[in-house]
């Protein structure tokens, strides 16, 4: 763990050099001044430069030219990337790609991934140094197997769900966006979610067995292994979810970056 004493000795000698302040007290907190926050951008263009070409010759002793980390929701990872990376490797045949799934959140800061895929969610703060460009929208809604409804029947009300197995995510894991569970505010408050599962993809594999009734996109449904059958159609209508392809501003111009989005977005055109 870091030493705040050896960090802010390290920052003072910064300053002496740079000949100028970097960051000041504001009341409890330390907060970066102008020449700090126009420091700061151009350390984060120095690291992402350095960082890159050391990741390049490290790919190159592996026998490749480049590399890109990808990191996405289980449910893009599995339903969406592998029908378009194909064109990608067409263009890059020599670059490694490396597909990082969780649907928490990545860190592009540290490296974590080159890029992201993932629900924009416009509650949390946003990086003025994360670019964050459209890719499509998800439109989230309730839907059950034939077989499911077959057996338990078709509600007719919104109050028949409660008497339903209804499928969500878990309570006690990191939302990948506030309005995952948006059909539970429908259900009493004393209602019990028997299953509950930690990622999209999971909620899509529950439903096409048969076991209940879940929030899918309409992307999900398309590519299901069978038939799912919406729910509702006329009395609920859940969140539209805008699918965004996240990366640093200063890789803005990275060949790799700029030709992935292209593909991932000439996929839903």
């Amino acid at each position: 763990k870091s030493n705040p004493t050896s960090i802010r000795s390290k920052v003072v000698l910064l300053e002496k050099e740079l000949g100028t302040k970097l960051i000041e007290t504001s009341g409890q907190r330390v907060v970066f001044t102008a020449a700090g926050h126009r420091f700061h951008k151009e350390a984060l263009q120095i690291i992402d430069f350095s960082t890159a070409r050391l990741d390049n010759f490290k790919a190159e002793q592996e026998g490749f030219y480049d590399k890109i980390i990808i990191a996405t929701t289980h449910a893009i990872a599995s339903l969406w990337l592998p029908a378009v990376l194909p064109k990608f490797r067409a263009s890059f045949p020599k670059t490694a790609i490396i597909v990082k799934s969780s649907d928490e959140q990545f860190n592009l800061y540290q490296r974590e991934a080159d890029v992201s895929i993932a629900a924009f969610d416009d509650s949390r703060p946003q990086e003025d140094d994360l670019r964050h460009l459209l890719l499509t929208n998800y439109y989230m809604n309730l839907y059950a197997s034939e077989e499911y409804l077959n057996q338990y029947g078709v509600p007719a009300t919104i109050q028949d769900l409660q008497h339903h197995t209804m499928i969500s995510f878990g309570k006690d894991i990191p939302y990948p966006y506030p309005s995952i569970n948006w059909h539970l505010e429908f259900l009493p408050s004393t209602f019990v979610s028997l299953i509950q599962v930690n990622s999209g993809a999971a909620i899509l594999k529950t439903v096409q067995n048969d076991l209940g009734i879940g929030s899918i996109s309409q992307k999900g449904a398309e590519t299901s292994e069978k038939k799912l059958v919406r729910i509702l159609p006329n009395l609920l209508t859940g969140p539209t979810l805008n699918i965004t392809y996240n990366f640093p501003k200063t890789r803005a111009e990275e060949p790799l970056i700029k030709k992935l989005y292209e593909i991932l977005k000439s996929s839903f055109e």
